[in-house]
């Protein structure tokens, strides 16, 4: 079963502290986000995997553990910045892929995937080398 995205358990742990309800239903949930039943139960079935089974859910009952996995969650997705020093460690763009990019031999591997962290610091590499070669043809 795989993890529910985190702006949608946000806005279900919204709704439900701003509902008065004391029972609320997977469909009244669904109804106050504007989604449809079956796609917030399968999202919300990472926490009990019985909501989209029966139909008399509490989905009040859920709620601390709602309110946990965001609290869990969004203590981990603080990206990590892409330091000066770090860009200050290749001279060019080329040195970026050859350093992060290549395997064995000096070929750039297709498969190779940037994260966000690598993504920002090629920028910061390609700002650099653009300034050196306005520099150049000044």
């Amino acid at each position: 079963m795989k993890a529910p995205r985190l702006t949608t358990v946000k806005k279900a742990l919204q709704s439900l502290r701003a509902s008065k309800a004391k029972y609320v239903s997977l469909d009244g949930l669904a109804h106050l986000l504007g989604v449809y039943p079956d796609v917030l139960g399968e999202e919300l079935a990472y926490f009990a995997p019985s909501i989209l089974l029966d139909p008399t859910f509490n989905v009040r009952s859920i709620e601390p553990y709602l309110s946990a996995y965001i609290s869990e969650r969004s203590s981990t997705r603080k990206a990590k910045v892409a330091s000066q020093k770090e860009a200050d460690a290749y001279d060019s763009v080329a040195a970026f892929v050859y350093g992060r990019m290549t395997s064995a031999g000096g070929l750039v591997d297709p498969s190779i995937r940037l994260d966000d962290h690598d993504l920002r610091l090629l920028m910061k590499i390609v700002k650099k080398e653009r300034e050196r070669l306005k520099k150049k043809t000044r």
